[in-house]
């Protein structure tokens, strides 16, 4: 996956600054104090398909444009780490940066990957080539962190991306998102990913959808079934669609809306509708609409602010025919923040015979496309090599081979999960089978497995696929053929 090449590269030329080649740099090898602020004096030039290029682990860089440009949509990338924070640290989560152009009304980047290097993307707006002032502070009052972490800046880099470049409108009208008041450690953007298309007329529809680490209302209630009816912990919500006319002009916007607006409602309960759309009426920046993410569910508004704005340089969203999920398979990154973020938010257990939160490293991922009629749910389960068990996405193998209350799917592409002993990916599968639930007394249900994968996220934070036995197909009966009411 092109996400993970990406990580740690920079290709000969590259346009990152080095800490000593910044007029009037950083102190102290590149560290911001906490409370302190730095002035870095960085050049601006084209660069080319910034979408390919997203931020990620270590250092990486913008590719450069073969042609110059003057001016197009800015972005920004700042390699960072701050020492002694980690995201699964309840006392010093993160240390959070404000950044800002020119003097201009500074974006917020929370260093959620804490003491390890990594490349935050941001954009920018209108920018012109040259020479540029950019502000980094350390901001004590943002954060969280109670030990004063300074930030370290390992590189930095300005873009542009020239209105030629397939991915400028991508860029040029990426929502612009206020965050919650956990954002300092909770609840943040990890990534925020684009669908898009162009029409005959030369317009482009784009949708943004963005991956938040964690979910604290909803489906999360009971984490379990969380984890079995999506296959993450993190939450995944649909930001906004645009369709912008060739000349530029937004014909129309539509978001997903908390229906909250008008009213003051607190971001830490659940939004009073999952599936609400509406209009878009708030105020933009240049070309990037505004909106703040107003609930517990991470549902948007289109009024208020917060201290908190992140300006994410989208990727790419997932391949015809792939899940939502396979964006995080590209960027693996975004499992290892989360799973960090997992023992602040739950009860944890890495037993499988429990049904409590585990570690996203001990779960099968299974991505199934399935067609079934006449059928309550469909179930999968796996036996490892060396062990009689066969454990479910269901957690069958809790009850002694009881059937479970758990019916997560009836069919469909979806994702699911598998809970299954810490070190499973050393061992082989020896066996896989699809169970097909059915109420008794009701006539055998029909089944046909379009495609089916098996993912392990593995100890260092890679996602591959697993090869599967032959698959058996059987049907069971359904202790209870309803989901649970979450």
């Amino acid at each position: 996956m092109a996400g993970r090449l990406r990580q740690g590269s920079c290709a000969l030329g590259c346009a990152f600054v080095a800490l000593a080649a910044w007029a009037g740099g950083a102190s102290a090898a590149g560290s911001v104090r906490w409370g302190g602020s730095e002035t870095l004096h960085l050049t601006a030039t084209a660069v080319a398909a910034p979408l390919s290029t997203s931020e990620g682990p270590g250092r990486v860089a913008l590719a450069p444009a073969s042609t110059a440009a003057g001016s197009g949509e800015g972005v920004i990338a700042l390699t960072m780490s701050a020492p002694g924070t980690s995201w699964g640290s309840a006392r010093d989560p993160a240390a959070v940066a404000e950044v800002s152009v020119d003097g201009g009304p500074p974006q917020t980047i929370s260093l959620f990957y804490g003491a390890r290097k990594f490349t935050y993307e941001g954009f920018l707006g209108p920018l012109s080539a040259g020479r540029h002032t950019v502000r980094v502070t350390n901001s004590s009052s943002l954060s969280a962190a109670q030990d004063a972490p300074p930030i370290r800046i390992a590189g930095a880099q300005l873009g542009i991306v020239p209105q030629s470049d397939p991915d400028y409108w991508a860029v040029a009208y990426a929502p612009f998102i206020y965050g919650r008041s956990s954002s300092a450690s909770a609840y943040i953007p990890l990534l925020t990913y684009v669908d898009q298309s162009a029409g005959a007329d030369g317009s482009h529809t784009l949708s943004y959808t963005y991956i938040v680490s964690a979910h604290d209302q909803g489906d999360s209630i009971v984490p379990a079934y969380q984890w079995g009816t999506w296959g993450r912990m993190t939450d995944i919500v649909s930001v906004i669609t645009e369709k912008v006319a060739a000349d530029g002009a937004v014909q129309s916007a539509v978001y997903s809306s908390c229906g909250c607006e008008g009213t003051p409602y607190p971001d830490s309960v659940q939004a009073p509708s999952d599936s609400n759309t509406k209009s878009f009426t708030g105020a933009w920046l240049g070309h990037h609409p505004m909106l703040r993410d107003a609930t517990a569910t991470n549902y948007l508004s289109d009024e208020g602010t917060t201290a908190y704005r992140f300006q994410q340089v989208p990727v790419p969203g997932p391949a015809s025919g792939q899940v939502r999920e396979a964006v995080m398979d590209a960027h693996p990154w975004t499992y290892e923040v989360s799973n960090e973020e997992l023992p602040r938010e739950h009860l944890i257990s890495t037993s499988p015979d429990d049904i409590l939160v585990g570690d996203y490293r001990q779960y099968a991922i299974v991505d199934s496309d399935v067609a079934v009629s006449g059928a309550d749910s469909v179930q999968f389960e796996i036996q490892l090599a060396g062990d009689p068990t066969w454990y479910s996405t269901d957690y069958r193998q809790m009850s002694g081979g009881v059937a479970s209350t758990f019916a997560f799917h009836d069919g469909g592409h979806n994702r699911s999960v598998i809970k299954l002993p810490l070190g499973w990916g050393s061992k082989a599968i020896s066996g896989f089978r699809v169970r097909v639930t059915v109420t008794p007394g009701d006539p055998p249900a029909s089944v046909k497995v379009g495609s089916l994968e098996l993912l392990e996220v593995t100890p260092g934070w890679r996602v591959v696929a697993r090869a599967l036995p032959p698959v058996a197909v059987y049907q069971a009966q359904a202790l209870d053929p309803t989901t649970l009411p979450f």
